[in-house]
Order: structure tokens, then sequence, then C-alpha cells
């Protein structure tokens, strides 16, 4: 095999391996804030009627309420002094 012919190999090596990237990449749905809360609801209410001990109950509690807390300051209006910060 001549340095031509393995140049050409390799060149076309590397464009189908960009191809086959391509169709690869997908992006998932990002999660919501209020779907992220109802999930939890959902969670504490069957871990609730299934006994779940006392820490993994707080654990999702915290998880609720910082999903909560995300989604109140999505929803806050933003102060018009808070787009002209100086750097």
């Amino acid at each position: 095999m001549s340095d031509e012919d393995i140049i050409r190999e390799v060149s076309n090596n590397t464009t189908n391996d960009q191809e086959d990237n391509d169709d690869v990449i997908a992006t998932a749905p990002q999660v919501t804030d209020q779907d992220a809360v109802n999930a939890f609801e959902l969670g504490l209410q069957w871990a609730e009627e299934n006994g779940t001990s006392y820490n993994e109950l707080l654990l999702l509690r915290r998880l609720r309420d910082k999903a909560l807390i995300s989604r109140y300051n999505n929803l806050k209006q933003k102060k018009i002094d808070e787009y002209f910060k100086a750097s």
C-alpha cells in the first residue's frame, strides 16, 4: 500500500466517523420544575404509604422543596436594575 493509499483510506474513515457521530447526538428534553415537584409529591405519597424510613422521607421532602424553590425563582419577575449591573 502506498502512502497515497493510506492517506486516502484514513481520510475516508474520518469522514465516515464524523457522519456517524452526527446521527448519534441526541438531547434529552429538560425536566421542568413543575414536573419535578409533581414527581416528588407522588414519590412522597408512595413512600409514606409503604412505610419508608424517616430519613428517606426527609430526603424526598428536601428534594421537593428544592424543586419548589427553583420553580418560584423562575416564576419571579426580575427587577429592572438586575439587567443593568456593572461588571
